[in-house]
């Protein structure tokens, strides 16, 4: 499955003040890794990120949200989200936000 290059134009472009940013392929798609956490991926044609038990059930509520489940087995703290939920600038960059916040609260990776 390729992954939806607009969409990661657009997610490259929110996450632009963001350092240090870097991108890996990830399952046909691709993750985007801020300050060493992955924090989002565009995976086929929906944005998936990473958001805190605090956060999960109000996301969930939001536009085009619903659980990432691959292979039918949900993964804790990843939502996908779909078109509706990206459409516009402002409810994909509050997206962006709330991942690089979630993963900001995360302890740093040991190399």
């Amino acid at each position: 499955m390729s992954h939806d290059e607009a969409l990661a134009k657009r997610v490259r472009e929110a996450l632009a003040g963001w350092r240090p940013m870097e991108e890996r392929p990830m399952d046909g798609g691709v993750a985007f890794i801020v300050r060493g956490r992955m924090t989002c991926a565009v995976l086929g044609g929906h944005l998936a990120v990473r958001m805190g038990a605090d956060d999960f059930a109000e996301a969930l509520t939001r536009p085009g949200a619903r659980m990432l489940d691959p292979q039918g087995r949900p993964m804790n703290g990843m939502l996908f989200v779909g078109k509706p939920g990206t459409r516009t600038r402002s409810r994909l960059e509050r997206w962006i936000r709330d991942a690089v916040a979630y993963s900001g609260t995360l302890p740093a990776k040991r190399d």
